[in-house]
């Protein structure tokens, strides 16, 4: 019985400078819930963001201004035609980014078709 205990102050610690084996990696964390859809999340505000879009550029004078007035263009059509007429003429006329991506796009068109 003393030899084990003589054995045991007798064991020389680890060196220093033996690096140590590094614990093992925390786990991965869970993944985060599924957010609720914010205020403001809105897949219809595209044509409105574009049109945002489209001012800042065309005030920067950038060429990219009139390929944003035409997507803006393309998706409100695109939205407009899911609608009956009574619908479609109030979606159009009534949001006003909706109204001024449509007299930009009007403007825009007759420029173009100007001889």
């Amino acid at each position: 019985m003393f030899e084990f205990i003589t054995d045991l102050f007798s064991s020389k610690p680890p060196a220093l400078d033996q690096e140590a084996t590094p614990p093992p990696p925390p786990p991965a964390p869970a993944p985060a819930p599924p957010q609720p859809k914010a205020e403001g999340d809105d897949p219809n505000a595209a044509p409105a963001l574009l049109w945002a879009c489209h001012t800042v550029l065309a005030a920067a004078k950038s060429p990219r201004a009139d390929d944003v007035l035409t997507r803006a263009q393309s998706v409100l059509t695109e939205r407009a035609g899911l609608l009956d007429e009574a619908d479609r003429a109030t979606f159009l006329g009534n949001v006003p980014a909706h109204r001024a991506i449509t007299t930009a796009w009007a403007a825009t068109s007759k420029a173009t078709s100007a001889p």
